[in-house]
């Protein structure tokens, strides 16, 4: 099984998070790389301006499905 780093970026402005709101079939067309899988490390860390929270995740990939 493949290991893959994903690097996700969380807003920390008022602790808000925001949402979109997408159908299943469309986010997969859109999207380069479909996985399924396990995240096994989870890294916060700030970006140089301390103006967000970046979050690597490490994830063990069960599934590919697209990419």
């Amino acid at each position: 099984m493949k290991i893959l780093n994903i690097v996700l970026l969380t807003a920390v402005f008022l602790m808000i998070t925001c949402t979109i709101h997408a159908q299943l079939s469309e986010m997969i067309m859109n999207s380069d790389l479909v996985i399924e899988g396990k995240v096994v490390k989870s890294t916060p860390k700030w970006n140089d301006d301390h103006t967000l929270i970046i979050t690597e995740n490490q994830i063990l990939v069960g599934s590919i499905f697209k990419g």
